[in-house]
């Protein structure tokens, strides 16, 4: 038996046989062409293009219905990607400077593109590494008339075990086969990673040397709640994985009887429990877990498309939509947060050597005011249509706020002279993300309506720390005395003005983290759908007086593990969840 740990990237336990997945490679042949034949290897580079995009264009067809708004948004990535321009010019270039075969340009250019990204410090950046590794196994495949092999027919279920797994083989594999996943590769903003959690597949990724490690058929235990992999596990160990895989369920049963409950205290504290959302039609499955709306679209996943990032009537029609299917309830938009660990196609310079403190949410969004005012004139003409709120990223200076606020107000008025209606009264917000803002929230609650807590980077920029290196994975600590402090800060300004206050971050999700907050005065939290039903129950079986009691004995320790250790203490048995 060895354990070996990785990424927790998908919540769940699964004990089953591995399947190992193995890279197929292409073997590609290096030749010279004479100049009269470097005409017909670029038609051969279009036909492959093309072709690959109609395969692409197909799948979408083929799965119509029974694709996820992920899965579609992976694939018009791709399609995105082999009609982008800019990218085939310089595998044309390539060929025509070495006078080489269309196989050749293909497999060097995107090689060396490789080979910068895994370069970089940004994180997104290298997990789009697998898109440009599909997108060249899919060209090659073309070019050398290969069918290339997948996930797509499988014997019996299984843990899939392989280097990586590219967002087409993600795509097309048999979901009822696979029910867990083991990578050496990738993160939890990796695209396999993302299917994982639409389909509810354990995951484990970022797994050193498991291929080295594991045998066909061997068994295998996935545990995608704290990231560890169990190869040969004696019998104990799988006796006590089937026991935690029984009080999982046993728990997620418990938990459906407050799908649709309000979360509110015995003693009369309502909180607000809304969802993060990626895409519009993720909308369709939160209604049904009983949220308060959404708290948090994160707008950059739509705009990341090149066809709508400067296209004002395609957004306008997804805000109008996502309005609608809301039905009454309110819809918070963050405007476009690129940078950092998220990039447009056309970003520019990606080479910054700190991204996650460099040209990055509002930063971005004030530089290049076209995308900018092209997002707020979608979002005011749609505003009519539901219940709308836009917030702005990665404030840190009072400057920058009234800049975005003066663009607003400036589309609110071109719209209404151009004979839109619009309302006008949509809440302007601001994410407390960055400690100068937070220092400074008494005089920024006097600007907005409202403030929203972006526990993630607030907690990495206060501790100093890129949360996503493993070497400093230690100093997320959401319960440092620095951050509880900040938290409260935030809070206790938002009451002051009386407007509301939120927090979108992974904190809002964790139990513990619920109750701090609770006890804290906050009025929203919003989160992932998965988390929604669990901290409903947390809130309905504490009470605000007991919580406002809990706040006032741990804001006097100096010591984050010290607070942890004693929250579980006092809270471990409350619940009958995980804490």
């Amino acid at each position: 038996m060895e354990t070996l740990k990785g990424i927790p990237a998908s919540p769940g336990i699964y004990i089953g046989k591995a399947f190992l997945y193995l890279e197929e490679k292409i073997n590609i042949t290096r030749y010279k062409v004479e100049p009269d034949r470097i005409k017909n290897e670029l038609e051969r580079l279009d036909k492959a293009f093309e072709d690959a995009r109609n395969d692409l264009e197909n799948l979408k067809v083929v799965n119509s219905g029974i694709m996820t708004s992920g899965e579609s948004f992976l694939v018009d990535t791709h399609i995105m990607m082999l009609s982008d321009p800019d990218f085939r010019s310089k595998i044309d270039k390539y060929l025509k400077k070495y006078k080489v075969n269309a196989e050749a340009a293909v497999f060097t250019s995107i090689k060396e593109y490789i080979g910068e990204l895994s370069l970089s410090s940004n994180t997104y950046a290298k997990e789009r590494i697998s898109d440009f590794r599909d997108i060249a196994r899919r060209v090659l495949g073309k070019l050398t008339s290969r069918c290339l092999r997948n996930l797509t027919s499988l014997n019996e279920e299984c843990v899939v075990v392989s280097r990586d797994i590219l967002p087409s083989d993600a795509i097309v594999m048999d979901k009822t086969k696979v029910k867990g996943i083991v990578l050496e590769a990738g993160g939890r903003t990796s695209h396999t990673a993302i299917i994982a959690r639409a389909f509810g597949i354990p995951a484990v990724l970022g797994v050193p040397d498991i291929l080295q490690k594991a045998n066909r058929d061997c068994t295998i235990i996935v545990d995608g709640y704290g990231g560890n992999v169990v190869i040969d596990p004696d019998k104990a160990t799988i006796e006590a994985y089937i026991e935690n895989i029984e009080k999982n369920h046993e728990i997620a049963q418990s938990l459906r009887r407050y799908i649709q409950k309000v979360a509110q205290t015995d003693d009369g504290r309502r909180v607000f429990i809304k969802a993060n959302i990626e895409f519009p039609e993720e909308i369709e499955n939160v209604e049904a877990l009983g949220t308060d709306g959404v708290g948090l679209f994160r707008s950059e996943f739509l705009l990341m498309q090149n066809e709508y990032q400067k296209d004002e009537e395609k957004q306008f029609a997804v805000y109008k939509k996502l309005l609608e299917r809301a039905n009454g309830q309110s819809v918070t938009v963050r405007t476009l947060d690129i940078g950092g660990d998220k990039m447009l196609a056309d970003h520019g310079d990606n080479s910054e050597r700190n991204p996650l403190l460099g040209w990055r949410g509002i930063r971005y969004s004030l530089t290049e005011q076209d995308l900018f005012i092209c997002q707020l004139r979608a979002l005011y003409r749609a505003s009519v249509y539901g219940s709308l709120k836009i917030m702005f990223p990665m404030i840190a200076t009072m400057e920058e706020l009234e800049e975005a606020l003066k663009i607003a107000a400036q589309v609110r008025s071109s719209l209404m002279e151009e004979g839109y209606k619009i309302n006008e009264d949509v809440p302007v917000g601001m994410m407390m993300e960055v400690p100068s803002a937070v220092l400074a929230a008494d005089a920024f609650a006097e600007k907005v309506a409202f403030f929203s807590i972006g526990s993630n980077d607030l907690i990495q920029y206060t501790m100093a720390m890129d949360r996503g290196n493993e070497r400093v994975a230690y100093l997320y600590q959401p319960f440092n005395p620095a951050i509880l402090r900040l938290l409260k800060m935030v809070i206790d300004a938002g009451k002051k003005r009386d407007i509301s206050v939120s927090v979108c971050g992974e904190i809002a999700a964790d139990p513990l983290s619920a109750i701090v907050l609770l006890g804290m005065g906050i009025d929203e939290l919003s989160m992932s759908s998965q988390s929604i039903s669990v901290i409903k129950k947390v809130i309905r079986n504490v009470l605000y007086t007991e919580a406002k009691e809990t706040v006032a004995e741990i804001m006097d320790m100096d010591n984050g593990t010290k607070i942890y250790n004693y929250l579980r203490t006092k809270y471990n048995d409350r619940f009958g969840i995980y804490l």
